[in-house]
């Protein structure tokens, strides 16, 4: 066999071990996870809540969580919340914000929705469950020009919130 074959298959199997190593690297995904008993308590609440077992009980209201991204540039992937449901008459939703960052803007202008999930309100659970939404607005992170967050909102007290995982990779 030449030289020239040998060579060639060298470099074609390099290539294909770069490729696939790109293509390896590209699609795994980092996910964040925040407790719901991390979450803070805003002025408001009808109820701040317990923390059982790592598990959020008895609030009411709103509840909120910086999201620490760190790779700026990656994509949004997927907003999941964990949770036990056990009241078919309200629910709980978590939302993903993105807060813009402009010099100059108006401080007051409305964060960007990124992500909504929410338990049913016909269905009730009575172990752990979870539902997600893949469906992210604007889910290019741009950690130079804006803060994210993750927001908890409690219909009742009767529910119950483990926590949320944000899933995010350089490609979804």
């Amino acid at each position: 066999m030449s030289s020239y074959y040998v060579r060639r298959g060298i470099a074609l199997v390099t290539l294909s071990l770069i490729f696939c190593g790109i293509a390896v690297a590209a699609a795994s995904a980092d996910v964040i996870q925040i407790p719901a008993i991390a979450f803070t308590e805003r002025s408001g609440i009808a109820k701040i809540g317990d923390a059982q077992g790592g598990t959020m009980t008895n609030a009411q209201g709103k509840f909120y969580a910086a999201v620490p991204f760190v790779n700026d540039g990656d994509f949004v992937c997927r907003l999941t919340l964990v949770h036990r449901d056990n009241d078919v008459d309200s629910q709980i939703v978590a939302r993903l914000f993105k807060k813009k960052i402009i010099a100059g803007g108006m401080p007051f202008a409305p964060p960007v929705l990124m992500a909504r999930v929410q338990t049913g309100v016909a269905t009730a659970t009575s172990g752990v469950a979870s539902v997600s939404d893949t469906s992210i607005n604007a889910n290019k992170l741009t950690l130079n020009s804006a803060f994210y967050y993750v927001e908890l909102e409690f219909g009742s007290d009767l529910l119950e919130a483990i926590g949320v995982q944000i899933e995010y990779a350089p490609a979804c």
